[in-house]
């Protein structure tokens, strides 16, 4: 089996949200910067996810398992090119992060 642990860490900024004063937002933002993932396939090639270091919010983990998993999909990509491919998206992950907590803080 193929893994790749994955940490959010490189390049991660919250400074380009709306609302950078939001305390809830920017004390889980500074918590995604360790979380981590491992990614790999299983016997049948299928690609499987785990969060090895959770955020404490599911369904951020789960976002961040999509994403990364993402990467995953072309069968011949090296480690390196995986490791692109997530540095290239982690923008865009943040900011859905960010839109998704601002929901939810919304809501209640």
């Amino acid at each position: 089996m193929l893994i790749f642990a994955i940490a959010l860490t490189a390049g991660t900024q919250i400074s380009g949200t709306s609302n950078p004063t939001d305390a809830d937002i920017v004390v889980i933002a500074r918590r995604m910067t360790e979380v981590k993932v491992t990614l790999g396939r299983n016997n049948e090639g299928k690609i499987i996810c785990a969060t090895t270091q959770s955020s404490g919010i599911a369904a951020i983990d789960e976002m961040i398992c999509r994403d990364a998993a993402a990467c995953l999909k072309r069968r011949d990509a090296t480690p390196e090119q995986i490791e692109t491919c997530i540095a290239k998206r982690k923008p865009r992950l943040v900011k859905r992060i960010v839109r998704h907590l601002k929901a939810v803080q919304g809501s209640h």
